[in-house]
This record gives C-alpha cells, sequence and structure tokens, in this order.
C-alpha cells in the first residue's frame, strides 16, 4: 500500500509479472471513486495505491503484505475521549494487551473524510448527526498491529452500546451513550484497510520490532 494524500480517488497499480529486463507495461486500474467530495486533483496531489507483482526471480510481492498471523487495524479516539482526557489509558490498553502501534495521529478530521470514513451508514437517521459530532473536535488515529489485530481490538472496546459492554472493556468501563462511546474500531480486515488507507499514508506507518514480542508471541 502506497499512499498519496487524494482521498477522493483510490488507485490499484498492477506491475506485470515476467520482468527480465525489457521495459514493463504499467496498468492503472481505477477501482473506487467516492462522489461524497467532488475534488478535482491537480499537480502536486497524490493517491492512495495498492500495488502487487512479481519480481525477477519469480517473487511474489504485496505492498500491504505482513507476516502470516499479523493483522493491522485502525483505531480512533472520538472528541469525548480526548476531551475527557483519557487518551493515554485508552492507548495503554492496547498496548497492555500487546497490541504495537505502528500509526498515530492527533487531528481535526475534516467532513469530506469523515463522509467517507462512515459512507455505509450514508442515509440513516444518525449519519448527519455523527459527522459532525465526530467533526466537532481532535480526534486521535491510529493503526495498531499483532496477531488477530481486528478481532483483539473489538473485544477491547465492547459493543457500540456501552450499557450493553462488559466491565473490563473501554467502553463498558468508561462510555455512557451510543453516540458518545469514546471511539471506534475497525470490525473487518476489508474495513481496516480501507480504514488505514484513508487516514494513513504508507510513509506515515512505521514497521518496528518490540523487544516485547518474544514474550508474547509464538514463533517457530
Amino acid at each position: 500500500m502506497a499512499r498519496f494524500t487524494m482521498f477522493s480517488l483510490v488507485a490499484v497499480l498492477f506491475v506485470l509479472a515476467n520482468v527480465h529486463g525489457a521495459e514493463e507495461e504499467l496498468k492503472i486500474d481505477v477501482v473506487s471513486k467516492p462522489e461524497v467530495c467532488q475534488v478535482k486533483s491537480k499537480n502536486g496531489d497524490m493517491l492512495t495505491m495498492h500495488y502487487t507483482g512479481t519480481l525477477n526471480d519469480g517473487t511474489k510481492f504485496d505492498s500491504s503484505h505482513l507476516p502470516e498471523g499479523i493483522e493491522r487495524t485502525f483505531v480512533m479516539i472520538k472528541p469525548d475521549g480526548v476531551q475527557r482526557g483519557l487518551v493515554g489509558s485508552i492507548i495503554s490498553r492496547f498496548e497492555q494487551k500487546g497490541l504495537k502501534l505502528v500509526g498515530l495521529k492527533f487531528m481535526h478530521a475534516s467532513e469530506c473524510l469523515l463522509r467517507q470514513h462512515y459512507a455505509e451508514h450514508e442515509g440513516r437517521p444518525f449519519f448527519e448527526p455523527l459527522v459532525k459530532y465526530v467533526q466537532s473536535g481532535p480526534v486521535v488515529a491510529m493503526v495498531l498491529e499483532g496477531p488477530d489485530a481486528i478481532k483483539v481490538g473489538r473485544l477491547l472496546i465492547g459493543t457500540t452500546d456501552p450499557s450493553k459492554s462488559p466491565p473490563g472493556t473501554i467502553r463498558g468501563d468508561l462510555a455512557l451513550q451510543t453516540r458518545k462511546n469514546l471511539i471506534h474500531g475497525s470490525d473487518s480486515s476489508e474495513s481496516a484497510q480501507r480504514e488505514i488507507e484513508l487516514w494513513f499514508g504508507q510513509r506515515e506507518l512505521v514497521g518496528w520490532e518490540k523487544d516485547s514480542d518474544k514474550w508474547l508471541l509464538e514463533r517457530e
């Protein structure tokens, strides 16, 4: 995955296989062009791309490749979590579980970005209030990495309705109402990839080895 800032267009770059010294023909397929942001690209704008291909020695490569069994998930601490001073304690829950931070931003999210982020809910009664609320203050956006990171992240966060979240979860312990439920987390691998590509560029994600991994992860 390579990120080039333009949220209104996601492109996939396919690098053709069997490159043996000859010039390589490149093909770019536009796979998504959201209508929510009518922004025209101009010189200097960049696109989000995912590319795959085959090296000269026959090795397959994928720009979003992670070690087997390792996932990345997107998590956002909403304005209520920031305003209540819970950022540190929320992040520490993921770290104490063993997930690893590979991307972190403190930012005001634009309306354009949020409409794309919550696009699956467009048309529902809560869509406009939700976008307006999350845009009302700064948020913390992060990418966490680890085994089953998506499932683990959702378990730590709890259910959408805090009143139904069990004690020990972030929402169960710290939130009261559905809209102001502190945090968002990817609910599937497809959502995680889409959300990470919306919020982060490839250069903003830092892969690194954590010394404590040897005490957390089973490796052959």
